[in-house]
């Protein structure tokens, strides 16, 4: 067999899951690339902002921390043979990559990066920098990739496999993601922000979103959003590095402390109560988010003084569904607010709330 045993035979255990069988191993990332496929009937094309973003982050932790993959999952199509000394792939096989596409790549990318950076340091003869990024590289190189392979799928099973993964991810990434990752800066802050809050209002900590019968107030997902918004005027879902633009950083957490705690002054009674009011919508707490960062901008003010400002609206919004504010938005027929999650909303809810603020203020 030409090619190297490492790549064709396989060391590892094999299982029964769910009826199927199934056999887990390990493997440097370096072997990863040479034996998968993938196969765009079963998996969606590659999302070359997804592959960056994951290119990013791998820098990023690379650099001082570990990082952490979920097993990434493979189907074998029968094609993963059992010998006497473990599991062989014949030479002209491969595994087809059900989870992991994006995750491989942004790997190789990564380690694309950290070559060229270690060129550049050997022909400069910059020692320390050789042996920072070789180390970086041995690394990546040799980071162990926990695979799961599927022996005898289908296609028609590995399409539904791919959809269960992918739709149940979609359903913890959000919450979980704040709740845990200590890599981005806004989910240690409104962790931190959170903990402070916990005896004054109730946040959902697991969940992104919030059912009309949830008794929390916020999540952490949606605080996150409302600190983006605040801090860089960013009404999307951010990724990436953090912008507090020039505010120190003493100043970051206090400012959010008391964004959040305003709510406590100016939303009603039961502001929880999502069947009466707005209040309990993200989207909403994110047009309050976002009107402080155009208030501070347009008036050329403080943070905390544009929080106070808030305040007007205590007086002129009811927070209900029926309020004038948010007439756009409003079904007569379903007595609630329809289609509003959208940064359209959030921008005419925001000029609603500064038009009322500006005039209250005179």
């Amino acid at each position: 067999m030409k090619n190297s045993i490492i790549v064709t035979r396989l060391q590892g255990e094999s299982f029964v899951q769910f009826g199927k069988k199934i056999f887990i191993t390990q493997l440097p990332f370096r072997y990863l690339n040479s034996i998968f496929e993938v196969d765009e009937y079963v998996q969606r094309k590659l999302d070359f902002r997804k592959r960056n973003l994951i290119r990013d982050f791998i820098l990023k932790a690379v650099e001082s921390d570990e990082f952490y993959f979920s097993p990434f999952v493979f189907s074998a199509r029968r094609e993963l043979v059992q010998v006497e000394n473990g599991w062989e792939i014949p030479a002209d096989k491969k595994l087809i990559v059900i989870d992991g596409q994006h995750r491989t790549q942004g790997m190789a990318l990564a380690i694309q990066r950290l070559q060229t950076s270690l060129d550049n340091a050997i022909l400069k003869g910059n020692k320390l920098e050789i042996q920072l990024y070789q180390q970086r590289l041995d690394k990546l190189n040799n980071y162990p990739i926990t695979m799961q392979i599927y022996i005898d799928l289908n296609t028609q099973e590995e399409r539904q496999l791919f959809t269960d993964i992918n739709t149940e991810r979609r359903e913890l990434h959000g919450g979980l993601i704040v709740k845990y990752d200590k890599r981005d800066k806004y989910s240690e802050l409104v962790r931190e922000v959170s903990t402070e809050l916990k005896n004054e209002m109730e946040i959902e900590e697991t969940l992104s979103k919030l059912s009309r019968q949830s008794s929390a107030l916020t999540t952490l997902v949606g605080m996150r959003r409302c600190l983006i918004a605040i801090f860089e005027g960013n009404l999307n879902v951010k990724e990436g590095e953090e912008t507090y633009q020039s505010i120190p950083f003493d100043e970051i957490k206090p400012i959010s402390l008391s964004f959040f705690r305003k709510w406590l002054e100016i939303f009603p009674v039961k502001s929880n109560n999502r069947t009466t009011y707005v209040s309990g919508f993200t989207v909403i707490q994110i047009s309050l988010a976002y009107t402080v960062s155009e208030l501070k901008k347009q008036k050329n003010i403080s943070y905390l003084e544009a929080i106070e400002l808030l305040n007007h609206l205590k007086k002129k919004c009811t927070w209900k569904h029926d309020d004038p504010i948010f007439n756009d938005y409003y079904s007569v027929k379903r007595k609630r607010l329809v289609d509003f999650s959208s940064s359209t909303a959030i921008n005419k809810f925001s000029s609603s709330f500064i038009e009322i603020i500006n005039k209250e203020s005179r």
